[in-house]
């Protein structure tokens, strides 16, 4: 077997928006997890930074989300004019857990955008975040 030359380690997947502290506290709601130390929202009459990074308190990969002044939002299901050009893919255990993050989801700011909760194989829904980029939760 060949021996693999060590690589550059996977850190983090950043999103543009156009409110990094809305985003991220969507994501912060949804997962569950933490802001980095410093990242916290601002104090009374303190500026929001523009780069922000939440951090999973079991480790691993984080999400940073990076402000920008405009964003087009992807039309997927329709590829034209703008494909998503990344999503993110979250999984839950059962179709009653899908059933239960739907529910966050909507009331956290997020859309539907495909149903598929009946498949018998691999149930999934597509929503958007508050900024608009496609996300997946489905049953593994």
């Amino acid at each position: 077997m060949a021996e693999r030359k060590p690589g550059p380690t996977f850190r983090q997947v950043v999103l543009d928006c156009t409110d990094a502290r809305v985003l991220a506290d969507f994501y912060r709601r949804l997962l569950g997890w933490e802001y980095r130390p410093c990242d916290e929202p601002p104090q009374d009459g303190e500026r929001d930074k523009d780069w922000l990074v939440l951090r999973n308190p079991d480790g691993g990969v984080q999400l940073a989300f990076q402000q920008v002044d405009r964003l087009p939002e992807a039309s997927w299901p329709d590829p034209t004019p703008i494909p998503q050009q990344l999503h993110l893919d979250l999984t839950v255990d059962s179709v009653e857990d899908l059933d239960a993050q739907h529910d966050s989801v909507l009331e956290l700011g997020g859309r539907l955008l495909f149903d598929r909760s009946d498949h018998p194989d691999e149930p999934l829904r597509v929503y958007a975040d508050p900024a608009g980029h496609p996300f997946c939760i489905f049953v593994a």
